[in-house]
């Protein structure tokens, strides 16, 4: 390359003559540094001139710039002003403004684009995919204009969604999960290849020799309810409802009575003897002995009835009796079927209490108790009775009860009448034809039928008035201890139950006139000191 260098600069001096030839050199000279071909470089190096820093118009708005301070090559665009577009630097070429610059343009594109290295592009639209390596990541293939693929090898960690596509030639698919859509169209799997080669659920199951009826129970109810059971030892399953199974204790005991063949053999294992088949109101006893027994319940001329809580005025039904009130010892009236429990009509027996010359409003009384348990009760009398359909209403007041409310629904009780009987004839026993208030009547002679008054009487107070003497077979004790005879031990105790002595005293003996006589006759009216003292402790304590 020729670059510019003097060629006369010893004849080209100021003050020297004009010559052609000097000139002409120098002017060669230039010509051939600024040919097209072999003129200088602009390399720097001598006479090759400076290295050009950039290529720019006329007002240097569009220029290509060396930037030597940061190694860019930098590529400037008149936008109104110099702006730069992008740089090429050290392995890059970086836009300056991010998503700014296209990479060619509709009906002006490159033809190949050649990576060694990771394209990464935020949405990527392309003709044709030939992926041969690498992945792709978080994206839809297909999502706005589906097309086929065609896939050699096809390999997923994760789930492959097809959407409702249609695979077909899929080749060979290794452990899939199918969770949705439906696969059509393909030949029935074989039993090795882990099918049913079948294309229907009845062949499939023929098939797998799971024929239902054949090979297998059909689905039933009870069988599942069974199935989510837990047993355990000494336990046994029962129905609660229809298909429907729980589990309860079945112990060797029980076990030992159920497998008996008939009730004479449960009755052999309970230990039980002929007893046990005896009716509960006709049981004959034989020999033995009976003990411990608390209530014997013998129902005599009782009526059997079973106890409804309903107060209805109404037939109670076959059987049974009600009352009017929930509270029962308050009950007014009483409503018995004319039947009792054993089908027997008792109406025309019940209805005994309406008639005859009562001497006073009470009909009878009527005892109400429970069947075995005698002291449970309630006892009223019997003010009215009405014959009504199918059952007699008895109108009472109550007298007493065990309880307010004694029975429960469906009790047997047994119910008792009593009438008031009838004026009967005048006893034998007379008396006077008036008497003293409070006086004790005593027997008038020993025929035993008159009674006469007496002037020994005891008040509203209990005080007793008009004894003259009272002779005592017996001890006489008198509140207590404050006076006690023994008769047997011919002693008198006063403040205390007599021991020892004739007379003795719990407390002081006061002598106010006459003094004490002592047994050798002498009688004190003076107390003489201690000795006094020590006598009455001696001799009367």
């Amino acid at each position: 390359m020729a670059g510019y260098t003097r060629q006369s600069s010893a004849q080209i001096l100021s003050g020297e003559i004009v010559s052609a030839a000097p000139i002409n050199a120098e002017y060669n000279q230039i010509v051939n540094a600024f040919d097209e071909s072999t003129g200088h470089k602009h390399d720097g190096t001598s006479a090759e001139g400076p290295p050009i820093d950039r290529i720019a118009d006329a007002d240097q708005n569009n220029k290509i710039l060396i930037d030597t301070g940061n190694n860019h090559i930098e590529f400037y665009i008149d936008t109104g002003a110099s702006t730069q577009q992008l740089r090429i630097e050290d392995g890059a070429i970086v836009p300056i403004t991010d998503d700014d610059i296209d990479l060619g343009a509709v009906g002006a594109e490159f033809k190949d684009l050649h990576l060694d290295g990771t394209a990464n592009i935020d949405s990527l639209v392309a003709d044709t995919a030939d992926i041969n390596g690498g992945t792709v990541d978080g994206s839809v293939i297909g999502g706005t204009t589906p097309a086929a693929a065609t896939m050699t090898d096809l390999t997923a960690t994760g789930t492959i969604n097809f959407a409702g596509a249609t695979v077909s030639n899929g080749g060979t698919v290794t452990t899939v999960a199918i969770n949705g859509g439906t696969i059509s169209g393909i030949t029935d799997l074989a039993i090795a290849d882990g099918g049913t080669a079948a294309s229907n659920a009845s062949d499939a199951r023929d098939n797998l020799g799971l024929t239902i009826g054949t090979n297998i129970q059909a689905y039933d109810a009870g069988l599942q309810s069974i199935a989510g059971l837990t047993t355990a030892a000494n336990k046994m399953i029962y129905t609660t409802a229809l298909d429907t199974y729980a589990v309860t204790d079945l112990s060797a005991a029980g076990r030992a009575l159920i497998d008996d063949a008939s009730a004479g053999d449960q009755r052999t294992t309970l230990g039980l003897g002929t007893m046990a088949t005896q009716n509960a109101n006709s049981v004959a006893i034989t020999g033995g002995t009976i003990s411990g027994i608390t209530n014997i319940s013998d129902t005599g001329n009782t009526l059997p009835f079973s106890f409804s809580t309903t107060i209805t005025d109404s037939d109670p039904g076959s059987g049974v009796f009600r009352l009017d009130n929930a509270t029962q010892n308050t009950a007014t009236n009483i409503y018995i079927d004319d039947e009792d429990s054993n089908a027997v009509d008792v109406s025309a027996f019940i209805q005994t209490l309406s008639g005859g010359n009562n001497p006073s409003s009470i009909l009878g009384l009527v005892t109400l108790r429970k069947e075995f348990a005698p002291e449970v009760f309630l006892q009223f009398k019997v003010t009215g009775v009405i014959n009504a359909a199918g059952y007699t209403k008895l109108a009472v007041t109550n007298l007493s009860s065990s309880t307010a409310n004694p029975f429960s629904n469906s009790d047997n009780v047994l119910i008792d009448i009593s009438l008031s009987g009838d004026k009967g004839d005048a006893g034998d026993i007379t008396g006077p034809v008036s008497s003293t208030d409070n006086a004790i009547a005593r027997w008038d002679g020993t025929s035993g039928n008159l009674i006469q008054d007496s002037s020994v009487t005891i008040d509203d107070s209990n005080n007793l008035t008009g004894v003259v003497n009272v002779t005592a077979t017996g001890n006489l004790i008198v509140d207590t201890n404050t006076l006690y005879v023994d008769a047997t031990g011919n002693r008198v105790g006063i403040g205390r139950t007599p021991t020892t002595n004739a007379l003795e005293v719990a407390g002081t003996i006061e002598s106010t006139s006459g003094g004490f006589k002592f047994p050798d006759g002498s009688t004190q009216t003076k107390s003489a000191g201690h000795g006094l003292s020590a006598m009455i402790a001696l001799g009367m304590a």
